[in-house]
């Protein structure tokens, strides 16, 4: 219950005989069905269509339908503001101010972008690194060859040294 539901209750119980007045589960109670019936029925939850017909709501115990009434009107001037809490989403993308935002649009929201630029930035690091691992061993290789050619050079070099002198 919040502050304005119970001050609400109190000023509904001020002039009501103890028999006749409603309790705060009782209240509370009314309340839900009250806001979940746009929930469940999906004809309620049009956009335009959340406020809920007097008569339509045969699902609220009888011994609660003279307290119904009141709590109605109570209800239906405050359905601006649901009694359970929901997620905010953005309503114009111009105005990206609010950080209690669950949801943004992508096209707005520059994280994407931004996501694409770090892979794409990453992939080509990843491939000028394959490109020096292959230079490096490439020249590793070279420098074995030479390394080698040199010493079948030295020992052709020696055996012509020891068979003339």
């Amino acid at each position: 219950m919040t502050i304005s539901d119970n001050l609400f209750l109190r000023r509904y119980n001020r002039d009501k005989p103890p028999t006749a007045q409603c309790s705060e589960d009782n209240f509370e109670n009314i309340m839900e069905i009250l806001e979940s019936t746009p929930g469940c029925q999906t004809l309620f939850a049009i956009h335009n269509a959340v406020l809920v017909e007097f008569a339509s709501r045969q699902n609220i115990n009888t011994k609660f339908q003279a307290l119904t009434k009141h709590i109605y009107d109570y209800w239906k001037s405050r359905r601006n503001r649901p009694i359970q809490p929901t997620l905010k989403f953005e309503d114009h993308p111009d105005n990206d101010d609010d950080p209690y935002v669950c949801f943004r649009c992508d096209d707005v929201d520059q994280t994407s972008t931004r996501d694409i630029q770090v892979r794409d930035g990453l992939r080509k690091l990843r491939v000028q690194l394959e490109d020096r691992r292959e230079l490096f061993e490439w020249r590793v290789r070279n420098e074995d060859s030479k390394r080698l050619i040199l010493c079948i050079d030295r020992s052709i070099f020696k055996e012509q040294s020891r068979r003339r002198g």
